[in-house]
C-alpha cells in the first residue's frame, strides 16, 4: 500500500493531516503514516529533512549516508528503513537530493 493508491480516504487523511499540523496538534507517522505526512506536508522538503535529521540504525552510526539517511546499513533497522526507502521510492518521483 503506498501513499499514491487510489483510496477513497486518502485524500480525507491528507486533510486531517493538513488540519491537524494548523491547529498545532502534534502529528505521528509511521510506515504508510509518515508517507501520508510526507505528501500533506510539502513532499521531497519534508522527506529530505526526515532523512537527513533521523536515522534508526541500532548502533547509532551516522558516519554512513545512504539514500534512505545515516546508519550502519547492516543491522535490522537499518535493513528495514531500505526496505522501506525503496519500496516507496517505486510509488513516487525522483529521489531527493543527497
Amino acid at each position: 500500500m503506498s501513499v499514491n493508491d487510489d483510496l477513497p480516504w486518502i485524500s480525507p487523511a491528507l486533510a486531517l493531516i493538513r488540519e491537524a499540523v494548523r491547529a498545532d496538534l502534534p502529528v505521528l507517522g509511521h510506515c504508510l503514516g509518515g508517507q501520508l505526512m510526507a505528501k500533506a506536508l510539502g513532499g521531497s522538503p519534508l522527506v529530505d529533512l526526515i532523512v537527513e535529521g533521523t536515522h534508526t540504525c541500532y548502533l547509532g552510526d551516522r558516519s554512513q549516508r545512504h539514500p534512505w539517511g545515516y546508519g550502519c546499513g547492516t543491522c535490522p533497522a537499518c535493513e528495514l528503513r531500505a526496505n522501506g526507502w525503496t519500496q516507496w521510492r517505486s510509488t513516487t518521483a525522483p529521489a531527493p537530493k543527497s
